[in-house]
């Protein structure tokens, strides 16, 4: 039987979707090629509704070991009464075969020789009417273990996925058919896609896997989806980068060239795990395309130094590497601050970073001069030691010695920087410069000890004395006395332990011609006197003043001596009349003074002493009411000062 009349018999069987009649004619028509127009037949006019797997008897027919079956075709002629009809007409027939394959070859375009060539025309032909199913025919590419073609995986499933992709957003109703989808500029469906892949948060991956993935591997569009699609991110969160770092969606070099070259100017958006997780899933050969010319590689190792920089910007490490405005010695320095502010492992006291490329441009000293004012710096002179054999250079020591000084709050020994004052002291050799510090903190102790409340500056910050204070007094050491007696209501008892505090002073602050002994002693005893009468302790004051006389100043400071002479208790002596027995110490002491006071302040003296020799003149010394002796009261206050007048009474009326 010829080929056109099998065509119209088939043409018959297939429109019914008869699939046992339709196999048997196909099936012993093949005589070793395939029929191109049975199958465009079968292809073009089986019921498009039907089960789509009826069709899986094309598989062995387009198998090349395909039997050829012998069929009687006279039973379905003859048992087909429109068939016979046409067939017997042969004018009528010719007419119809003509028209059944113009229609056929209207509706492909071409020849179909491989199972994968009629799916994808019969797929064409179902699409056409089930325009929103383009994976109608899934079962029976299944069937024809079609279901990893790449035409049905780049570009029907795509097609069907961007068709649900479209109507999440305002379009609920779009759609298209896969011929046209197939026809659509690439860049045009590579940008829709993309820019719900950017929308979406929960279906990236699927938006991946069944859109961009296999659309672009089907299109050979690496490229293209690199250059216009990629430069549409504008927000280069975390989440976006990983994903395309996790999931690559395009395997060439641009691609991973680009995400590094986010990761290199958005740093600043992440923390340092999240660049590291990003950078590990980047091929380490991969480079920037800029001046940097830096690696993923290089770029793993900036991360560390990065973290331990405490800084998030790869072009600033890269503009340490250059030594930019010579930052390696900055930034070395913040290395070793971090590295031994959490220092532990004295195993590793040489840092990791010391023989680092970042920092070539510093030699090996000024590195070591880094370290060593860092672990100062860090309060570990104890691990000093380790680092460096030898002395450490005293010009290093005491400049941070003056740091810690200057921060200082307290002059206590408890007080934090005061400790590391004392560990810098102890790691210089004895000189003058270890004296002089040593002698300044021994004073700063002093004053801090004894002296809770002592104030040498105005300093709002600080209601008491402050270390550095001290240092204001370079100009004038001696307006310390005055603070000091201020500060300690007791300090007046004890003139050698100011003077101790004042000599030390002078050598603490380092003042090249302290006065000599004689008249730093008269001063401290002027001003201990002054304080005594001040706080009516005439006995101390007495005693104090007779020893300014013996000194070869006195006469610098008549005015406080003369001030003893002329002393009154007013709140305790009777009548506001001096005590007999004081009185006498009082003309010995103005009578000393005549002797040394300058002579156009002789009279204030000499006067004085008048005044009190007229007033014993007027006293009953044998009935002498204001005797200590006859005044109870005082008697118990001056005890001891007594019997002292008493012994030298009679030595004392013979010098007057």
């Amino acid at each position: 039987m010829d080929t056109d009349r099998i065509l119209l018999l088939l043409s018959h069987f297939v429109t019914l979707g008869d699939v046992e009649s339709s196999s048997k004619i196909l099936s012993s028509s093949k005589n070793g090629v395939v029929n191109d127009c049975l199958i465009k037949c079968i292809c073009v006019l089986w019921p498009e509704l039907d089960d789509p797997r009826k069709l899986k008897f094309l598989k062995s027919y387009f198998d090349q070991n395909h039997t050829v079956q012998e069929l009687d075709y006279v039973q379905y002629i003859e048992n087909n009464v429109y068939i016979r009809g046409i067939l017997n007409d042969s004018e009528n027939f010719r007419k119809h075969v003509l028209n059944l394959k113009n229609f056929l070859n209207t509706k492909i375009n071409g020849q179909i020789k491989t199972i994968e060539e009629f799916i994808r025309y019969r797929v064409y032909i179902v699409n056409e009417i089930l325009i929103d199913s383009p994976l109608f025919c899934e079962p029976l590419w299944n069937e024809l273990g079609l279901n990893k073609n790449p035409w049905i995986c780049g570009v029907v499933k795509p097609c069907s996925h961007f068709i649900k992709a479209q109507r999440s957003g305002p379009d609920k109703n779009y759609t298209i058919k896969i011929k046209d989808f197939e026809q659509m500029k690439v860049d045009i469906i590579l940008q829709r896609m993309f820019e719900f892949f950017m929308d979406t948060s929960s279906n990236k991956i699927m938006v991946a896997n069944y859109q961009l993935y296999p659309y672009i591997k089907y299109t050979k569009s690496e490229n293209l989806f690199v250059s216009n699609c990629l430069p549409q991110i504008k927000s280069f969160d975390y989440k976006i980068i990983e994903f395309l770092t996790l999931h690559s969606i395009v395997d060439i070099p641009s691609y991973y060239t680009f995400l590094l070259k986010v990761i290199w100017e958005h740093s600043l958006n992440f923390n340092y795990h999240q660049i590291t997780q990003l950078l590990k899933n980047i091929p380490d050969e991969t480079k920037l395309e800029n001046e940097n010319a830096c690696s993923c590689k290089v770029m793993k190792q900036y991360v560390e130094y990065m973290r331990l920089l405490d800084i998030k910007s790869f072009n600033q490490v890269h503009d340490i590497q250059l030594n930019k405005n010579g930052l390696q010695k900055t930034y070395f320095t913040v290395a070793c601050d971090n590295y031994f502010q959490k220092f532990t492992d004295t195993s590793m006291i040489n840092p990791w970073f010391f023989e680092s490329a970042l920092f070539k441009d510093l030699s090996n000293k000024e590195k070591e001069l880094i370290i060593i004012d860092s672990l100062i710096s860090n309060k570990k002179l104890n691990l000093l030691s380790l680092f460096i054999k030898g002395n450490v250079d005293p010009e290093v020591l005491v400049t941070h010695f003056w740091k810690f000084f200057y921060k200082a709050s307290s002059g206590l020994p408890s007080n934090a920087n005061m400790i590391e004052c004392e560990k810098i002291v102890g790691l210089l050799n004895q000189s003058h410069i270890h004296k002089r510090l040593s002698t300044l903190l021994d004073v700063v102790e002093t004053l801090a000890t004894k002296f809770p409340t002592l104030k040498i500056v105005n300093d709002p910050n600080f209601a008491t004395f402050k270390p550095s204070h001290i240092l204001s007094l370079k100009s004038n050491p001696d307006g310390l006395l005055e603070k000091l007696l201020a500060a300690n209501p007791k300090q007046y008892l004890d003139p050698e332990a100011t003077k101790d505090i004042l000599k030390k002073l002078y050598v603490a602050l380092d003042i090249n011609s302290p006065p000599n002994n004689q008249k730093l002693e008269a001063f401290i005893l002027s001003l201990h006197i002054e304080t005594a009468l001040s706080q009516v302790d005439f006995e101390l004051a007495y005693s104090m003043s007779k020893l300014l006389l013996e000194n070869e100043n006195a006469r610098l400071y008549w005015v406080v001596i003369l001030q003893v002479g002329k002393f009154i208790d007013a709140d305790n002596w009777p009548d506001l009349e001096t005590p007999t027995e004081i009185i006498y110490l009082q003309m010995e002491v103005l009578s000393k003074l005549i002797m040394i006071i300058p002579s156009e302040n002789m009279e204030s003296a000499v006067s004085e002493f008048s005044r009190l020799q007229l007033e014993l003149v007027t006293r009953d010394l044998i009935n002498d009411k204001y005797s200590l002796k006859n005044m109870q009261k005082l008697e118990n206050n001056y005890t001891k000062f007594i019997s002292g007048i008493k012994s030298n009474m009679h030595s004392i009326m013979g010098e007057l």
